[in-house]
């Protein structure tokens, strides 16, 4: 009798359940790794926004914003408009190199002598973390169902 050459049906459905296994374990891992990547770039682009802001305090005495306690001369008088106290700041309103290569939008909301700046992710989805926020006394939120000291981990 001779042997045959081959492979049962059996023996590639057995391999077939074992890739599928491995593909279940691996892909959310994956994802979680390529979700984080893209959490430490809106985490630099908040901390690089912050330090504009502080810069901006230090020439200018004041946020970039419109309110009575900021509101003497040029550049102190810009509107309180989130793009507007961006780009008097000198901050880009995204997280990357352009807005169409970012992750995330940056914005910041200005109150006499406060500021939060947010990070909203773009064109993905971090249940986890959701939006980063980051405000002048250095207290760092976000609005996903993990803690805040996980999603703001290096």
């Amino acid at each position: 009798m001779t042997g045959q050459r081959g492979i049962t049906l059996i023996e590639l459905m057995i391999v077939v359940v074992v890739i599928a296994i491995l593909a279940a374990i691996a892909f959310p891992s994956y994802t979680e790794q390529v979700n984080r990547g893209r959490r430490g770039e809106g985490k630099t682009a908040l901390l690089k926004a912050a330090q504009q802001m502080e810069r901006f305090y230090t020439l200018n005495n004041c946020y970039p914003s419109g309110t009575a306690a900021c509101s003497k001369d040029p550049p102190c008088g810009l509107a309180s408009t989130s793009p507007t106290a961006l780009c008097a700041a000198g901050i880009l309103a995204f997280s990357g190199e352009s807005a169409a290569n970012s992750w995330y939008t940056i914005s910041v909301t200005v109150a006499d002598q406060a500021y939060t700046l947010t990070a909203t992710p773009q064109n993905f989805a971090d249940p986890k973390c959701g939006t980063l926020g980051l405000s002048n006394t250095g207290a760092k939120t976000k609005t996903g169902t993990d803690t805040v000291a996980n999603c703001w981990a290096k």
